[in-house]
């Protein structure tokens, strides 16, 4: 059911560059970077865990065919693939919809500080700075994917900040890691 509010549930024919029957994609309004776009499913749900089955089995093929379209005009490096849910999440339009953001080799602040920036602040800042003073460890020597999503999400939890592939322990310096013997992100 379409929301006569919603911006995303009813998109003028011009505005959809391509389309299946659950998903269209479009243009973002206010892109992260040259080429962002967007796929929108026409049926009006909030986040992407609300999509059907039949939904979220057309995604794939949607994202593919807006790759082909983003790379015969804008020939970008590399993708994020990005679904926000939730007003936590920044989810500004409360119908689902799935960032396709390229991303260009040579412009790493494009937008600026990237997806680590996003998430994480200035701490990924910091913790670059530690690890140049040796304060720091490879993040697989603290935790496993898990615990690392874990303090993201529960940063007053813990002390641990990730970042480019680096874990930043205040008050602990890098012999610890060296010394443990266990690379295999055990270590907890």
């Amino acid at each position: 059911m379409a929301h006569s509010s919603c911006p995303f549930c009813s998109p003028g024919e011009s505005d959809i560059l391509y389309r299946n029957a659950h998903w269209y994609a479009r243009w973002d309004a206010f892109p992260a970077t040259r080429g962002h776009l967007l796929v929108v499913p026409f049926r009006h749900v909030t986040g992407y865990f609300d999509t059907t089955a039949e939904e979220q089995h057309a995604l794939p093929e949607m994202l593919i065919e807006c790759r082909k379209i983003l790379e015969r005009q804008f020939s970008p490096d590399g993708y994020h693939i990005v679904i926000n849910v939730g007003e936590a999440a920044e989810q500004k339009v409360m119908h689902c919809h799935v960032h396709m953001i390229p991303r260009y080799l040579g412009k790493p602040n494009d937008p600026p500080g990237g997806i680590r920036q996003f998430i994480l602040g200035d701490h990924g800042a910091k913790c670059k700075g530690l690890q140049h003073h040796g304060l720091a460890a490879p993040s697989w020597n603290v935790a496993r994917p898990l615990r690392m999503r874990r303090n993201l999400l529960f940063p007053a939890k813990t002390s641990l900040l990730f970042s480019c592939g680096v874990a930043c322990v205040p008050g602990m310096d890098k012999r610890r890691f060296e010394n443990s013997g266990d690379s295999s992100g055990q270590n907890r």
